[in-house]
C-alpha cells in the first residue's frame, strides 16, 4: 500500500488503523522512502522500549533507530543517571546535526528537557590517533574539563585511568574501552580492551572522543555556574552542599536538574535536528504534554522549600507544553493514531492503514490441546505469517508444536528476510512483544503477547504432562 508523507504543501498528516506494532512498521516504511529524519515521541518510558524493540525489528541494519533515552530519574531527583545512559544521550545527540534520513526516538518528558547547547558538544569532542603527538599531562587535564573521572580501573563510560606510559580511556558513546599505549609523546597503538578481564582485543586506528558529561566541570564551567547560581539564589552559600561541591569541581547527584547555570542558553531537542526533520506522535500530544508539566509542577511544589538546597522554576528546566506545540507547528508531522480515522470528521489530511489486531492464538497449558488457536489460524488464513518468539528456546519450542502436526516453518532472520522471500510461513527469534495483521498485503504478525500473554507465564504442557515455566 502507498502511503501519505509529509510535503510543503502539506505538511501535517494523520495515520489511522495502526493497531499494535502496525505503528512501528509504517514509521520503518517512512524511515526508508523520506529524504529527511524523523523524531518519534514516544507517550511514555515503557512505550519509547516497546517501540524501539519494534523499530529495530522492522528497518534494516543500516537505518537502525537512535534512542535519545530520559535520565530515569524523576524532575529534581537527588540521584545521578547511569553513566551509560549519559554516554547514549550524548552520543545519539552528536550525530543528529549531521543525520540526513533515519528515525531519533525519545519519551515525551525527556523531550520536553531542555538540553546543553550543540556548541558544547562540538567544543568538547576531539580525536585521538595512531602516530599523533600526545601531551599526556595537558591530556589528563582536557579530560577532566570534559569531565571524565580519573579511575584505578577503568570500567564505565566517562573514565580513564593513567599507568606509566599506558593510558584507559572509555569514551562517551562508545561501546568498549581503549588502551593507548604512548611511546615518549607519541601515540604508538590504540586497542580496545575488555573492562572484566583487562585484557586487549583489537588495534584500531582512531578514536573520536566526546564530553563525558551533559555539563562542563572545567575552571571556566565552574566559574560560571558558580556565577549565575550566586546572581539566581539568595542565601548562605556555605549552607548550600551542591554550591560547595561544584566549589570543588564534585559533580554532585541531581546536578542535572541545574544545567541551565553552566550556559548562557540551552537548546531544545529540535535545536539539534536539521530543519527538514519530521516529527512523528501518537494522538494526544497535548494532553501527554499538560500531564507531564503537571507532575514537574507538583515535583518542584515538593522540593521548593529546602533553603539549603534551591532549584530552578520548572520553565527554567524544560520546555512548557505551549513552547513545545509552537516548535511542532513549524514543522512537518505525522500523528499516529490506532483507530480508524473519520473522513467526514477529518480537516487534514489522513490516511487509514487498515490494520486490525492479531488473532488470539495464546498457548494455553491448560487446554487439551495448547496450540489449538495457533494451529486454527495457520489452516483457516490466507495471508502470510511470521511467528516471533522471544528467544530460540521458544522458537524452538513453536517449532516442535508445528512440527507434530506437519507444519514446516523456515527460520528467517529479521522482518526484512521475511517480506524479501514471499514464504507462507516462517518464524523468527525478536524481542519484539507486540503483532499485527495486516489485510493489503495480507499478512499476520504473531510476537510474545499474541503467543504468551502479556506476561509470558503461562505453562506449556508437554505429551510427558509435564510442565516448563517461561519468564520474561
Amino acid at each position: 500500500m502507498k502511503f501519505l508523507l509529509p510535503t510543503i504543501e502539506k505538511s501535517h498528516v494523520r495515520w489511522g488503523q495502526l493497531y499494535g506494532s502496525a505503528m512501528a512498521l509504517k514509521l520503518a516504511d517512512a524511515v526508508q522512502a523520506l529524504d529527511a529524519p524523523i523524531l518519534m515521541i514516544a507517550s511514555s518510558a515503557r512505550e519509547l522500549s516497546r517501540l524501539e524493540d519494534e523499530l529495530r525489528f522492522f528497518l534494516p541494519a543500516n537505518l537502525q533507530p537512535l534512542v535519545i533515552p530520559g535520565w530515569e530519574t524523576l524532575p529534581y531527583d537527588q540521584f545521578a543517571p547511569h553513566p551509560d545512559i549519559v554516554s547514549q544521550r550524548l552520543s545519539t545527540l552528536s550525530r543528529l546535526s549531521g543525520l540526513k534520513r533515519g528515525i531519533v526516538i525519545m519519551d515525551v518528558e525527556t523531550a520536553m528537557q531542555r538540553f546543553a547547547p550543540r556548541s558544547y558538544l562540538d567544543a568538547h569532542a576531539f580525536d585521538i590517533e595512531v602516530s599523533a603527538r600526545l601531551d599526556l599531562n595537558a591530556f589528563r587535564l582536557q579530560l577532566i574539563a570534559a569531565g571524565y573521572a580519573n579511575a584505578s580501573q577503568v570500567m564505565s563510560p566517562g573514565e580513564f585511568a593513567i599507568r606509566g606510559s599506558l593510558l584507559d580511556l572509555f569514551p562517551t558513546g562508545s561501546a568498549t574501552p581503549f588502551r593507548i599505549d604512548l611511546f615518549d609523546d607519541e601515540v604508538e597503538t590504540i586497542r580496545t580492551f575488555d573492562v572484566d578481564t583487562q585484557r586487549t582485543i583489537e588495534r584500531v586506528k582512531q578514536i573520536k572522543l566526546l564530553p563525558a558529561r551533559e555539563f562542563p566541570l572545567s575552571s571556566e564551567g565552574v566559574k560560571e555556574f558558580k556565577r549565575r547560581y550566586r546572581t539566581r539564589f539568595e542565601g548562605d552559600l556555605t549552607r548550600m552542599p551542591l554550591y560547595k561541591d561544584i566549589n570543588e569541581g564534585i559533580a554532585p547527584a541531581g546536578i542535572e536538574y541545574f544545567l541551565p547555570l553552566f550556559f548562557d542558553q540551552t537548546h531544545q531537542v529540535f535545536d539539534y535536528l536539521p530543519p527538514s526533520t519530521v516529527i512523528a506522535y501518537g494522538n494526544g500530544i497535548e494532553t501527554l504534554l499538560e500531564s507531564a508539566w503537571k507532575d514537574i509542577n507538583d515535583r518542584h511544589a515538593q522540593r521548593a522549600h529546602d533553603v539549603e538546597r534551591p532549584i530552578l522554576s520548572p520553565d527554567e528546566i524544560f520546555i512548557t507544553p505551549d513552547e513545545f506545540i509552537a516548535t511542532l507547528k513549524r514543522r512537518a508531522q505525522i500523528e499516529l493514531f490506532s483507530n480508524e480515522l473519520d473522513p467526514d470528521r477529518q480537516h487534514i489530511t489522513w490516511q487509514n492503514f487498515g490494520s486490525t489486531t492479531p488473532p488470539p492464538v495464546k498457548l494455553d497449558a491448560r487446554a487439551a490441546e495448547p496450540a489449538r488457536a495457533l494451529l486454527d489460524h495457520l489452516k483457516n488464513y490466507t495471508g502470510r505469517t511470521l511467528i516471533a518468539a522471544e528467544s530460540t528456546g521458544r522458537r524452538e519450542m513453536v517449532l516442535d508444536i508445528l512440527r507434530k502436526h506437519h507444519i514446516q516453518a523456515p527460520t528467517v532472520d529479521e522482518w526484512q528476510g521475511f517480506a524479501t522471500l514471499q514464504m507462507p510461513l516462517a518464524i523468527t527469534v525478536s524481542p519484539i512483544a507486540r503483532g499485527l495483521q495486516l489485510k493489503d498485503p495480507a499478512i499476520t504478525l504473531l510476537a510474545e503477547e499474541q503467543l504468551f500473554g502479556e506476561r509470558a507465564d503461562e505453562l506449556i504442557a508437554t505429551p510427558k504432562k509435564s510442565s516448563r515455566i517461561f519468564l520474561i
